[in-house]
């Protein structure tokens, strides 16, 4: 469940995340592109279960406006790396390291998977298969 305070139409919380080369990025550095932002941790079958849907969204939208971020929460880096590369993910994917994105975000539970907008607003949240390629294709089809 979603903080109530982040909801459809409201303004993204801007983030701040570490790459895996440790260079930061934030969240509103993306402004004008749409964004798939997925929570989620490389022990979660759920979360797992849901990363085909996301890579095959990628694959088919990333050069058309989108950008995937996943964000590996309460995991270990060598645990989401090794997941990374086992799952066969093609996005960049930061570790929350102090949990301040799922506080922003009222993450209770993952996976959650939104779609942020060009304008920075969040224009679907709790996406799921077939959902995640359709919903993008709205927007970017």
């Amino acid at each position: 469940k979603l903080n109530s305070a982040v909801v459809v139409g409201m303004q993204a919380p801007d983030i701040v995340l570490k790459d895996p080369a440790g260079v930061e990025r934030k969240l509103s550095d993306l402004k004008g592109k749409v964004v798939l932002l997925d929570f989620w941790a490389s022990w979660c079958m759920p979360c797992r279960k849901e990363i085909p849907y996301i890579i095959r969204a990628n694959d088919k939208y990333k050069n058309k406006g989108l950008t995937v971020i996943g964000v590996a929460v309460s995991d270990k880096p060598e645990d989401t790396a090794s997941a990374v590369k086992s799952l066969g993910i093609n996005y960049t994917v930061f570790n929350e390291i102090d949990n301040s994105a799922t506080k922003a975000y009222g993450i209770q539970f993952i996976p959650q998977i939104l779609l942020i907008g060009p304008d920075g607003s969040i224009i679907a949240n709790d996406l799921r298969g077939e959902d995640i390629v359709d919903t993008i294709g709205q927007y970017l089809d």
